[in-house]
């Protein structure tokens, strides 16, 4: 599958969303559909990492996935979006800061580690 969707840890509090060169919206809709399945089998909030190492993305490509996962129910608490493309990076920044819905919620990482560092320091 071209974008998967996977539990990133044993605790299931964070889900992650990878996404292969080949995506399209077909499949990120298709992966959406499975995250609200894992997280109507959880009760404690949840955080998704959006993985875009293995794809090449444009601006444009990022701003249709948030707006896509702006319709991911509670418990999803945060979101972090993972790219070396350090303009990737910024737009998600902006993103989290301009839109009411993303404020605070929005994050934008270089690396898994990373984002799964600013996940475990910005507490519950």
């Amino acid at each position: 599958m071209p974008v998967t969707a996977v539990w990133d840890n044993d605790t299931h509090t964070i889900i992650r969303h990878d996404y292969t060169d080949q995506w399209n919206h077909s499949d990120l809709y298709a992966a959406l559909a499975l995250t609200k399945d894992m997280l109507a089998g959880v009760e404690h909030p949840v955080d998704l990492i959006g993985n875009y190492l293995a794809a090449k993305v444009s601006n444009k490509d990022v701003l249709a996935t948030l707006q896509v996962l702006s319709d991911v129910p509670p418990p999803t608490r945060r979101v972090i979006v993972v790219s070396e493309q350090a303009t990737i990076r910024a737009v998600a920044n902006v993103f989290g800061r301009v839109y009411p819905r993303w404020r605070g919620r929005l994050f934008a990482a270089a690396t898994l580690e990373e984002a799964r560092a600013l996940l475990a320091g910005s507490g519950d």
